[in-house]
């Protein structure tokens, strides 16, 4: 079975700009998680929910890394979307922060439209 990618593209080591934080990169922002750390964070729930075998999880550094869908991605940045971006299967689906919980749900109806095909 092949697995449903989430591809969070953001900034490692800075925090999302939803979160309220004026993106320091001293520490002052408290105990905020860095877009990075969110994306880990979100493999360790889908380990948790037993999904490592049908869920991949990719941080993308939109700064340092090249990858097929970043002018997709500052084409959101420029239209006002907030980082992080998270794709899930291949299209963009989310902004500003990741949400696992709304992730698990379209990773949800993907598997729903396959089992439908």
């Amino acid at each position: 079975m092949e697995k449903i990618s989430v591809e969070i593209f953001g900034i490692k080591g800075r925090v999302p700009e939803e979160s309220g934080c004026d993106g320091c990169d001293g520490g002052g922002c408290g105990d905020v998680p860095t877009m990075d750390e969110e994306a880990s964070a979100l493999e360790v729930f889908f380990a948790e929910e037993g999904l490592e075998e049908k869920v991949e999880v990719t941080f993308i550094d939109i700064v340092t890394e090249d990858h097929e869908m970043i002018p997709d991605v500052k084409e959101f940045m420029e239209d006002g979307y907030t980082l992080p971006l998270v794709a899930v299967g291949g299209a963009m689906r989310f902004y500003g922060g990741i949400a696992p919980n709304q992730i698990l749900r379209e990773i949800n109806n993907i598997e729903k439209e396959k089992e439908e095909l």
